[in-house]
């Protein structure tokens, strides 16, 4: 079974082991995409694609955006975490 998908109006086969790369130079280069880049992808319908660059942003401009106020309480977050992963793990049992 060999399935395309369409990049640009230009055909790519998509291998066997579900791996594909948009074809041609000029195609990542119009969609800035570049070697090591990291890929957002959203499926919006059957068969449909899109494809986003995650853009990198200094560590400055990390804390601007994902800013945290007050303080962060580890003990009960771990905890939190603990005891959804067990319910995950062995089930509902509260």
């Amino acid at each position: 079974m060999n399935l395309a998908a369409s990049w640009g109006g230009r055909l790519k086969t998509i291998r066997f082991s579900g791996s594909g790369v948009p074809p041609r130079r000029e195609i990542r280069e119009e969609a800035q995409i570049a070697p090591g880049d990291t890929l957002n992808i959203h499926v919006v319908a059957p068969g449909k694609l899109v494809i986003e660059v995650v853009r990198r942003m200094a560590i400055e401009e990390f804390f601007d955006k994902y800013h945290i106020e007050g303080l962060i309480d580890l003990a009960r977050i771990r905890d939190d975490w603990h005891e959804e992963a067990a319910g995950r793990a062995i089930g509902d049992w509260k």
